[in-house]
């Protein structure tokens, strides 16, 4: 008679190990620590740039100064009919990535140095593996931005109750907007993880690309312009463009962001099936 498989397909172990991340975050003295490290500043903001910033927003007198001045990103972040929203978009766009770089910089380095990738692909494909470890760190920062986007409606909405279509709608792009901008950083991440022997050597390695970026493009760019193309290979180069415009326009931008992930994930996927574990 024919044997027939029955352990889990791709798609399954993927899932799996996606959820299991989540769990483990939820569950750990380490992750509960992270999770408790990023609200209490998330608290600071709500209480402080976002809460301040909307009361001024709303100041007629602010309002005319900042169409007087007739500058891009004030007339954008003064178009917002929810001022808490338009400086959370704001804050949004670089805290997030910050806190990705952190948060995934542990994918794959603390199994390397424990020496315990090799027993995990005993139980799993590697495919599922990197895109089951990729896939629980969207996760989580789903959770994230669903948690704090959610504190910002309340306190918007603690302000003016009438805003609340208006401000569900504009959540609901902030949040789509800032998970495919979250996508490169995390994938780029699950490269370097793979590179470094720790959490930290990857964080490092992350500022390290960062920098180099920010200091080797510009140079290129004046003394060897066909080499622009580079710029697309750095998470976020779009962020400062972000700022002037609506996240439901910001959604044009979205294919560079999917591109880089696509890019970084196919790197990623050939380090670990071809390293040796």
């Amino acid at each position: 008679m024919t044997a027939h498989i029955t352990h889990p397909g791709l798609w399954a172990n993927i899932r799996q190990l996606a959820f299991f991340e989540l769990q483990r975050l939820l569950l750990q003295r380490r992750g509960l620590l992270a999770l408790l490290t990023f609200a209490l500043l998330w608290v600071l903001i709500l209480a402080y740039p976002i809460r301040r910033a909307a009361t001024l927003m709303t100041d007629p007198s602010i309002r005319d100064l900042a169409a007087a001045l007739d500058n891009a990103l004030l007339t954008q972040l003064f178009s917002w009919h929810v001022p808490e929203l338009a400086v959370y978009w704001g804050a949004s766009l670089f805290l997030f990535p910050l806190f990705c770089i952190m948060l995934a910089a542990g994918q794959f380095a603390a199994d390397r140095q424990r020496g315990t990738l090799r027993f995990l692909t005993l139980h799993c494909s590697r495919e599922a593996l990197f895109f089951g470890r990729f896939l629980g760190m969207m996760l989580i920062q789903l959770l994230l931005l669903l948690l704090t986007i959610g504190a910002t409606l309340l306190l918007a909405l603690m302000r003016e109750p009438a805003l609340t279509g208006v401000s569900i709608t504009d959540a609901w792009w902030i949040v789509l907007n800032l998970l495919i901008i979250l996508l490169p950083y995390t994938a780029l991440m699950s490269v370097l993880s793979l590179l470094a022997s720790s959490n930290r050597q990857a964080t490092i390695y992350a500022v390290l690309f960062f920098t180099v970026s920010a200091i080797v493009l510009p140079i290129l760019d004046y003394t060897l312009p066909e080499l622009g193309f580079l710029h697309y290979l750095v998470p976020g180069m779009q962020t400062d463009g972000l700022l002037t415009i609506s996240p439901k326009l910001a959604l044009a931008s979205a294919p560079l962001p999917i591109i880089q992930s696509i890019a970084y994930l196919t790197l990623g996927l050939l380090l670990l099936k071809r390293g040796d574990l």
